[in-house]
């Protein structure tokens, strides 16, 4: 006990004896202990008013840290977006491109995707599956449209296959393929051509930065087997560098920029740059918008693409 304490006890001490005759203190905490500890009744008025003045006094002087202190904040938990290609969940999206595109003309590109994920046995491995059925309006002149007016139909449908391993640190890999369909209502809306697109990817989880944040390289390559003879072939060499990050109140960015490489022409490059912004606005749905420029421009995708996306997730 230091000096103040001491000389503050001793001061409640007397004070409370020279009063114990006119006043009775009311003390809630001299009452509980006296009560648990069955004293109360057994000690004389005068000593009983002299311990009761003591507890308040000596409870005045308790250091904060011995007073409650507030509950810590919850840990953080991790949100899955739906951008971790080796996550996978059941949903269904629905997509809004915008694509100003070489030569002056334009595409509308509005786009179902549906995902859904299927545990392979107990293995701890999971087959991601997704189909993309887009529709397109454009006004990219082509023997189906030679005056260059805005045509609408249906575009090339997609289907997509992925094994996922189980965690692996903070590793995961996925490996599996894509079918692309010369569904195309007309030759500007499609390729004319059936395509496979093997794919890898690996994911490496960044906790450092955020729950959920991870960085990832996609890679596959898309090439045509069949089909209208008189289209052109296709043979892209496709390379995705990912970083996605988490932030607070369900916020996220994301920056998967997908470089394409023409094989078929001594590997001309379109490089693009892009960025994501997203929030999950409810625990089941998520909002996005994602703005792509080119950077390098030799293979001609796009001059500029905006997406709008809203999924459910199920």
């Amino acid at each position: 006990m230091n000096s103040l304490t001491f000389a503050a006890t001793s001061f409640a001490f007397l004070s409370a004896t020279i009063a114990c005759g006119r006043t009775t203190p009311t003390s809630a905490v001299a009452d509980t202990q006296d009560d648990e500890l069955g004293l109360r009744s057994a000690l004389p008025p005068t000593t009983a008013r002299v311990r009761s003045a003591m507890l308040d006094f000596t409870y005045e002087l308790q250091p904060e840290s011995a007073a409650a202190q507030p509950d810590a904040p919850a840990a953080e938990t991790e949100v899955n977006t739906g951008q971790d290609p080796t996550k996978p969940l059941t949903r269904l999206d629905l997509r809004l491109k915008y694509q100003n595109l070489p030569g002056g003309n334009n595409a509308v590109i509005p786009t179902a995707r549906l995902d859904v994920p299927v545990p392979i046995g107990d293995t701890g491995w999971t087959l991601g599956t997704r189909f993309d059925l887009p529709f397109v309006a454009s006004d990219v002149p082509s023997p189906d449209n030679t005056n260059g007016d805005w045509h609408v139909g249906l575009g090339d449908a997609l289907f997509q296959a992925l094994a996922i391993t189980p965690p692996q640190g903070r590793w995961q890999f996925a490996f599996g393929s894509q079918l692309l369909f010369p569904t195309g209502s007309e030759d500007q809306m499609g390729t004319g051509k059936w395509q496979l697109a093997p794919i890898a990817a690996g994911v490496y989880a960044i906790p450092e930065i955020s729950k959920g944040s991870f960085a990832a390289l996609l890679v596959k390559e898309q090439f045509s087997f069949a089909g209208d003879d008189s289209r052109r072939s296709i043979n892209d060499l496709v390379i995705q560098p990912i970083l996605n990050i988490n932030l607070p109140d369900l916020w996220f960015l994301n920056f998967a920029p997908e470089m394409r490489f023409d094989m078929n022409d001594d590997g001309k490059a379109f490089i693009p740059l892009s960025a994501m912004v997203g929030k999950m606005i409810t625990p089941k749905t998520v909002l996005s918008i994602e703005a792509k420029v080119p950077l390098v421009n030799d293979y001609q995708q796009y001059d500029f693409e905006l997406e709008f996306r809203i999924g459910f997730f199920f």
